[in-house]
């Protein structure tokens, strides 16, 4: 029975690592091809009207200049005092607060270093 236990934790340890590896990147790669959809569908149309054809590829791109734009005016004082407004305008707005709140805090955690935002590791014992 013993070696059964140890067999059976061992498999248990190797899928939660699997899915804390796996997890994270299915996440981002949904978020981001949403994104690059998103963006696409808006743009597409637009620059089909304006060239007379598709442009494939056409949301990446989008997406990494709007990106750009958006990091440039907000380094300004005019689009930081816009970025500021917006934010306080979604920190307001009943529903989207709770998952906007939630996905800055989220980001502020993984790209800012010097944010001591995550203070301490705490080890639990599966499944307990």
């Amino acid at each position: 029975m013993n070696i059964m236990r140890i067999i059976r934790d061992m498999i248990r340890r190797q899928f939660l690592s699997g899915v804390l590896v796996v997890v994270p990147l299915i996440i981002t790669y949904v978020v981001l091809r949403f994104l690059f959809q998103a963006v696409d569908g808006i743009l597409s149309p637009l620059i089909t009207k304006l060239l007379g054809h598709d442009i494939p590829g056409l949301g990446i791109i989008a997406t990494i200049l709007i990106i750009f734009l958006v990091g440039f005016l907000t380094r300004n004082v005019f689009g930081s005092a816009i970025v500021r407004y917006g934010e306080h305008l979604l920190s307001k707005t009943p529903i989207i607060r709770i998952f906007y709140s939630a996905a800055k805090q989220l980001i502020e955690a993984v790209t800012v270093p010097n944010i001591n935002t995550i203070k301490e590791v705490e080890m639990i014992e599966y499944p307990r």
